[in-house]
């Protein structure tokens, strides 16, 4: 394969089919850096490009999934969603005019890389072809030597002037590219701007659509009209339970009185209670129900008490009553 390539680029017409190898020992190393720099700038403006169209089409595919579950009525079950729908069209309104605003200045630095890249892959091509002719001239220049013919000298003086003129294309390229590669190097502001217009413009889309996907704050009242117990607090409160509710607190049961089955636990008397504005402070519709129940163990706890002396005080007239007559008893004997 490779003597077949080495055949085919011996005639032009054959060899614009395979072309030539590039002569990398012509590149000097400040041309070898600007040409790095055209790479580098080339991928950023690539993944730039793509950078915004995969922003467009992520959001916008959010929005038409969002936008479904609007449709099946969501919004009824989870007001929230209301609120994050907005939030969602103004990230995709606000990443397209982004999109549309950086597009312009991005084409026409990619344009200007793609021309210089075409300089540099000529000038590449011109010194591949002055290469390609040297070589030749050096080879005829040895037969002529050894054999001396008179038409193999004509061959040799015609390559020599192919060899001026690709020598003259050489030098004219490659002072077009290194212009050219100049001129991208300069630019690299140009795609630093494009860089920091996209960063400010995701930016400021999230943070409008943050502040758009917050619920709104409910009305005035929202939680007093939820609560099925706020008119008969209000109506049925009495001074006595106005009382109940501004005295202090009471003190705690004994350890020994058993906690009943009926109280509600603390969650839920939380939960029910609700504010009195004209009282200023909270009522709670199980206060009473406690209240009642607290005296009811105060009660069978005093009555256990005099229960308990009772008991003793009987107990000791009657060691007194068997102390007296055991005392008479004894005197009689005596």
């Amino acid at each position: 394969m490779k003597a077949l390539k080495q055949k085919l680029q011996r005639h032009s017409c054959t060899r614009q089919w395979v072309g030539l190898e590039s002569d990398k020992s012509a590149v000097s190393s400040d041309e070898q850096e600007l040409r790095q720099e055209l790479e580098f700038q080339q991928k950023v403006t690539e993944a730039l490009d793509a950078y915004g169209k995969v922003l467009e089409t992520a959001s916008y595919n959010l929005l038409e999934a969002h936008q479904s579950l609007i449709d099946l009525g969501l919004e009824a079950l989870c007001p929230e969603f209301s609120a994050l729908h907005r939030a969602l069209r103004s990230l995709v309104t606000s990443l397209r005019e982004g999109a549309s605003a950086v597009k312009p200045s991005l084409q026409a630095h990619g344009a200007q890389l793609m021309t210089c890249a075409q300089k540099v892959k000529e000038v590449d091509e011109a010194r591949a072809l002055q290469k390609h002719y040297e070589d030749k001239v050096t080879t005829l220049d040895e037969e002529v030597k050894r054999k001396g013919s008179p038409a193999l000298q004509s061959k040799v003086d015609r390559n020599h002037e192919k060899l001026q003129q690709a020598s003259q294309s050489s030098k004219t390229a490659e002072a077009a590219a290194q212009e050219s590669l100049r001129a991208c190097w300069a630019k690299r502001s140009r795609l630093r701007e494009i860089s920091d217009t996209w960063s400010s413009t995701l930016s400021g889309a999230l943070q409008t659509a943050s502040a758009l996907a917050r619920p709104a704050e409910p009305p005035a009242g929202y939680a007093d009209a939820l609560n099925p117990f706020t008119d008969d607090l209000l109506n049925d409160a009495s001074p006595a339970s106005a009382h109940a509710a501004v005295a202090p607190a009471a003190a705690p049961a004994p350890e020994t009185r058993a906690a009943s089955s009926t109280t509600p636990p603390a969650a839920v008397t939380a939960a029910v209670s609700v504010a009195v504005p004209e009282l200023g402070v909270a009522t709670n519709p199980f206060d009473a129900e406690s209240d009642r129940e607290e005296e009811a163990g105060e009660w069978k706890q005093l009555e256990s008490e005099s229960e308990n002396s009772t008991g003793k005080a009987e107990k000791a007239h009657d060691a007194e009553e068997k102390r007296k007559a055991f005392g008479s008893v004894s005197w009689s004997l005596g």
